[in-house]
């Protein structure tokens, strides 16, 4: 680390043309996944571009339509402690509670944890589920992107080379939404994690369904099998059991000396039913 060459500009469009100018060149935010990276041969050398000084990018403030505008550059405590965030997407708050630990959580940024990619992050699948926009900067300019859209694969993102998350939008929506997981206790990431967030008609039938899963999957992503077979239905136990209980190893789970596919199949079951249920009662209170 301490022959890499490093930069902290004060403007986006520097930070862009670093980045552009140099490949390979890492963005350094909370530095909690980069610093800790157990191959640190493969960041010397390279520079390092510090996000710190660019004005703006922790802000936390209202977006148009009630919803929440999140900066790129705020931590995870600081969402979880936000009223405004509580107010709008609580299932977010209290995932952001739950993150890693306390030295992790007033480290991490929310751009930081998106742009790792894990395929244990608590926060991935709940954003996922949420209706979340990114907005991203780069060379071509500015350009929004739906969460759904971001993760490409394990350890990959929709990012271009030289692009920057600078924020997120949580729409303001109607929704009951909720988050499971079964954490690892050694490494603090899940195990597997499940979201769901649930939109009621006007008759109490589901009339969306979004589900997310963590951990579990080679990377964070969507459930669409499952959100498509209770669209329409009614919210209750049989549908909800059902449905859960239809997941199966389509190819997108993983197993690994924590814990084997077969298992983690399994919790996804167990934890989309809990999900599922805790969102449907928060969707029709």
């Amino acid at each position: 680390m301490s022959q890499s060459a490093y930069a902290a500009p004060a403007k986006l469009d520097e930070i862009v043309g670093l980045l552009a100018g140099n490949p390979g060149a890492h963005l350094l935010a909370g530095g909690q996944n980069l610093l800790l990276e157990p191959h640190r041969s493969q960041i010397t050398g390279s520079l390092l571009v510090d996000l710190r000084n660019v004005p703006g990018l922790a802000a936390i403030q209202a977006s148009a339509g009630g919803g929440v505008r999140i900066g790129a550059m705020t931590t995870i405590g600081a969402i979880a402690d936000n009223a405004a965030i509580r107010d709008v997407s609580p299932v977010l708050a209290e995932t952001a509670a739950i993150v890693g630990d306390a030295q992790v959580r007033n480290r991490a940024t929310l751009g930081g944890a998106l742009v790792a990619a894990e395929p244990g992050s608590d926060l991935a699948p709940v954003l996922l589920v949420l209706g979340v926009v990114l907005e991203i900067t780069g060379p071509k300019g500015a350009r929004s992107l739906d969460a759904s859209a971001f993760f490409t694969g394990p350890g990959k993102t929709a990012l271009s080379p030289a692009e920057v998350i600078t924020g997120i939008t949580i729409p303001s929506t109607v929704t009951g939404a909720a988050y499971e997981r079964m954490k690892d206790p050694a490494t603090l990431y899940a195990v597997c994690g499940v979201a769901a967030c649930v939109v009621l008609s006007q008759q109490g039938a589901i009339a969306r369904c979004q589900i997310a899963a963590t951990g579990s999957t080679a990377y964070p992503m969507r459930l669409p099998a499952i959100e498509k077979a209770l669209t329409g239905a009614k919210p209750d136990a049989a549908a909800v059991s059902a449905a859960a209980g239809a997941i199966t190893d389509d190819g997108g789970f993983r197993g690994n000396f924590y814990a084997s596919k077969e298992y983690r199949v399994h919790l996804t079951r167990v934890l989309t039913e809990r999900a599922l249920k805790r969102a449907v009662a928060r969707a029709t209170t």
